[in-house]
Formats: structure tokens, C-alpha cells, sequence
């Protein structure tokens, strides 16, 4: 792996960690380092610069490093740079917090330079877009700059087939969390936001390619969705650190994609909440209270057919489940009864409807 064309920054009030990280940096080939003691300083270099590494201590002269995570992350939200804690701090909930402020790796000091490379080497190849997708773009937009417009569309529909989308990394970082693997949950997680960020350039690019087609309808399609994912870039970080804390109260939690559910639902995330009840019912398929919230986070969201059959079937596992009867009556102004004798239906959280209205209870 070469660095030599990248450029690092270290911010460390301690001068001794800084020229120890200085010349492990040198001894990589980065081409440019740069030192600074404040985060303050290093956000406004951040905003001027484009650096390839940042090499972060857990106490800065004006700050501390978890502090400094979520700030240097926002600079540029649709470019992820590798942000690397050089620390001491080994307690878990401290890995913990680093992970949901948006780190890309957690060094534990001492380290030999063997250490530090392999750590500086999975944060960097963990946030590079993968080589064929880089090169499925460059295609398309020249493919879009020859007026080929078929062939652009042709090259990003093929981009956006793959099966490895941000939540396939997303939920393969939660996994990593609950084995209490956080180097595999970093990794994951920093994939989640780096997908996210190549399905929303090609539905852009697809957008541009229906408007040079003249397909007005299509071109707005694929523009919707590209701001969709441009509007959702926060959630994943915002998901993480909400299960990271579930985790730190709740270590042995059975299944904690329930309480990750349900205060996604609550901040008015259902795309995210139904995800992650996704999960819990791949865990507990007959989890009552799994059934309750999918039905809450349709019906809340305004799919109101697709919410009481949800709310149907928790009923059905729990018929003396209080809360369930309660939402079942204010839905549909009438008590639940179980029928005997009536077919089941399964219904799929996939599974789309025409938009009804509920007042939400919560």
C-alpha cells in the first residue's frame, strides 16, 4: 500500500505521542504531516486541507478526542476520512463511544509500527470506494459526456444490483457490536456510509442519464432517490450510536434490535426502525412485542392496512397482550376477537401500500 500521495494530520496535546505518530506516519510514506495541539485547529486546517489520515489522541488542549470525532466528521459529510484514535483509553465503553462518534479505527498505545500499519491500512481500505464501482461511475458519466445516455443508464443499473447495499454492512456492523468484534464493526460501518454515498451519486448519475434520454418521469424518479439517500446520510451514524448505547447498558441483551427499533421509531425513523425489527424477527420470529412495534411504526407512518395486520398477528401470538388491545381499539374503534377458523395472513414489512393516516399515542 502506498501513501505517497496522501497527506496526515495528528492532533495531540502530548508532544511525545505526536512525534512518535509523526515518524511512524514518515516510516508509511505519507507525504505531508502536519501537528497540531487544539481540535479547534485542526477542524479549520480539516476545512482548508484534504487529508488522506487523521490521527487523533484522546485529549486534545482544548477538547477531548471523542469530542473532536463527530465535528470532523461533519466538515464533509459525502467524503469520509479516515479518523483514527491513538489512545490509552482500553475500557470498552470508551471503544464504545469512539465507534459511534464516527472513528475509522482505534489504536491502543504502545503499539509497535507492525500494529499501527495494520490499523492505518484497514481505516484506509475500509473507507476507499471499491475499484469497480469507481470504475462503473467514471464509465457513466463518460458515457453521459458522449451523449450516450443508454449506456450510462445500463452501466448504474448494474451498479446499484449488487446485493452488498449499505444495510447488508450496516447490519454485518451491528452483528460485529453484539460479538463485541468492534475492529469487524468499525470496518462494517464505515463500508454502510461509503455505500450509501455511492448508490445516491448513481442514482444522480441515473437522473441525468433519463433527463439527456428525455424521460422526464424517470429522471425525476431516480432524483428522489438519490436525495433520499442524501437526506439519510446521518442515519446510519445516528443508528449506530443508538444501538452502541443500548449495548453499554444491556450487554447480554437477547435481542436488541427491538429497543433499536423502537427508539428509531420514536426519532421519527420508520425506514430504519422496520430494518432493525427486520433483524429482531430473524432472531425471534414469534416475539409478540417485535409484531406490536412493526405494526406501531406502520400505522404511525400512515400504512394503516399493513400496520393492522402486523397488529393482528401480536394479538394472535399474545391475545392478553393489554398495550396491543389498547392501539387495536383506538385503530379501529372496535375491540379485537380472535376468529376461528380464518386463514392466516402473512404480511411482509417489504411490502408496500397507499398511504392511510393515525395519530400516533407517543
Amino acid at each position: 500500500m502506498s501513501y505517497s500521495q496522501l497527506d496526515a494530520l495528528i492532533v495531540s496535546e502530548n508532544i511525545h505521542n505526536a512525534q512518535l505518530d509523526k515518524r511512524f506516519l514518515t516510516k508509511l510514506g505519507f507525504r505531508h504531516i502536519q501537528t497540531v495541539e487544539s481540535g479547534t485547529d485542526a477542524l479549520r486546517l480539516m476545512r482548508d486541507n484534504s487529508y488522506g489520515m487523521v490521527l487523533i489522541d484522546s485529549k486534545l488542549s482544548d477538547m477531548d478526542g471523542l469530542s473532536f470525532l463527530p465535528k470532523a466528521g461533519a466538515i464533509n459529510p459525502t467524503t469520509i476520512v479516515p479518523l483514527v484514535m491513538a489512545t490509552v483509553e482500553n475500557r470498552r465503553e470508551k471503544v464504545l463511544d469512539a465507534i459511534s462518534m464516527g472513528c475509522s479505527g482505534y489504536i491502543l498505545r504502545p503499539y509497535t509500527i507492525r500494529t499501527f500499519e495494520d490499523h492505518i491500512r484497514f481505516a484506509y481500505d475500509s473507507t476507499r470506494i471499491d475499484k469497480n464501482q469507481a470504475k462503473a461511475l467514471r464509465r457513466a458519466g463518460n458515457h453521459l459526456l458522449t451523449d450516450e445516455a443508454d449506456k450510462a443508464v445500463e452501466e448504474l443499473q448494474n451498479l446499484l444490483t449488487t446485493k452488498k447495499d449499505a444495510r447488508y454492512y450496516f447490519n454485518r456492523g451491528i452483528e460485529a457490536l453484539g460479538k463485541k468484534k468492534f475492529g469487524q464493526a468499525i470496518i462494517a460501518f464505515n463500508k454502510a456510509i461509503l455505500q450509501n454515498n455511492v448508490f445516491a451519486d448513481a442514482y444522480k448519475g441515473l437522473a441525468e442519464a433519463y433527463q439527456a434520454k428525455g424521460n422526464e418521469e424517470k429522471s425525476l424518479e431516480m432524483m428522489q432517490k438519490a436525495a433520499s439517500i442524501f437526506a439519510e446520510q446521518g442515519r446510519f451514524q445516528e443508528a449506530k450510536a443508538i444501538f452502541v448505547d443500548i449495548i453499554k447498558h444491556d450487554p447480554n441483551a437477547v435481542n436488541p434490535y427491538n429497543d433499536l427499533g423502537v427508539r428509531l421509531r420514536r426519532k421519527g425513523d420508520f425506514e430504519g426502525a422496520l430494518n432493525a425489527y427486520r433483524q429482531g424477527l430473524a432472531i425471534s420470529p414469534n416475539d409478540d412485542h417485535i409484531h406490536y412495534n412493526v405494526a406501531k411504526a406502520f400505522l404511525f407512518s400512515g400504512r394503516l392496512e399493513l400496520g393492522m395486520g402486523w397488529l393482528e398477528r401480536a394479538l394472535k401470538l399474545n391475545p392478553d397482550f393489554e398495550e396491543a388491545r389498547k392501539l387495536y381499539f383506538k385503530a379501529k374503534r372496535a375491540h379485537w376477537r380472535p376468529r376461528k377458523g380464518e386463514p392466516s395472513v402473512r404480511y411482509n414489512i417489504d411490502r408496500k401500500q397507499p398511504e392511510l393516516t393515525i395519530d400516533s399515542d407517543d
